[in-house]
């Protein structure tokens, strides 16, 4: 069946586009958030054929696309599935958590800051710190080897001094020992968001659902999106209650897996109204 007359543009008028992501379709989707200023564009994946009189482009997966969009009031929830593989959301309260530092990644006259912290913004509750050099395991002394710190914001940090009575630690520690520090913590207010290194994004789904009107009827196109990637760097400022909010920039690009159009047909008639504007 032929497309009689195309529904004119102008006559559409849009209620909405939202943004709905998930880790996998078996997942709850999500609402991105609150945005503006998305603009879609093809991603051609762009290959060259050179020749002695010069070079020609070619285009392929023409089912590939890429949005821009800002997107506002982002949560750390949603903030993970778009950076799925490069960032881990943490439990608030944790219980004899253990962290490490190798040789060479402390100094003595360094703090070692911890991830986690007490929402009254007190010391953590230190456990242990413990030495290892060269196989054998030294435990460390609270006071005299090493101090418990809490910065202007809360933070707790460790901080190591060489000791001349025990020498459990030396100057040249820094570059032979592995300092591991077990502690527990109580945060019920705070998210932790834990940033991997040398990892690639895991890919998420989405869907895009735009909403229009035209001659008084509701139309909708669900576009269904995998392999979705946002290939820029966020940050994970969050506004909450106050009056202002923290924008975004998103990138992502995706392959389409299927579009439902609702509430469209194959053919539109036009209207007596749509004729004599023509005419005229």
């Amino acid at each position: 069946m032929s497309l009689q007359k195309p529904i004119n543009p102008w006559h559409m008028i849009p209620n909405s586009a939202e943004f709905f992501i998930a880790k996998d379709w078996w997942d709850d989707l999500l609402q991105l958030g609150f945005y503006k200023d998305q603009s879609l564009a093809p991603a051609w994946e762009s290959i060259e054929d050179v020749y002695s009189n010069g070079v020609i482009k070619k285009t392929k997966d023409w089912n590939k696309v890429t949005v821009n969009v800002d997107v506002h009031e982002l949560t750390i929830e949603k903030l993970a599935i778009l950076q799925s593989g490069l960032v881990e959301v943490h439990a608030e309260t944790v219980s004899n958590e253990s962290e490490s530092w190798m040789p060479y990644e402390w100094e003595l006259d360094k703090g070692l800051l911890l991830k986690y912290s007490n929402g009254d913004w007190s010391a953590v509750t230190v456990s242990s710190v413990k030495a290892l050099v060269n196989g054998e395991e030294v435990t460390l002394t609270v006071t005299t080897d090493y101090t418990v710190w809490v910065n202007v914001f809360g933070a707790s940090y460790i901080k190591l001094k060489a000791t001349p009575t025990t020498w459990k630690l030396t100057a040249n520690s820094p570059t032979n020992t592995k300092i591991t520090v077990v502690y527990s913590a109580t945060n019920t207010t705070a998210k932790l968001m834990d940033h991997k290194a040398n990892t690639l994004a895991e890919p998420f789904v989405m869907v895009i659902v735009n909403e229009f009107e035209y001659q008084g009827e509701k139309k909708m196109i669900k576009t269904f999106l995998e392999n979705c990637q946002a290939n820029k760097a966020m940050l994970q400022q969050i506004a909450d209650s106050d009056n202002t909010t923290v924008w975004f920039p998103v990138e992502i690009t995706w392959v389409i897996k299927k579009q439902d159009f609702i509430g469209f047909s194959q053919t539109e008639t036009p209207t007596e109204t749509e004729t004599e504007t023509e005419t005229a």
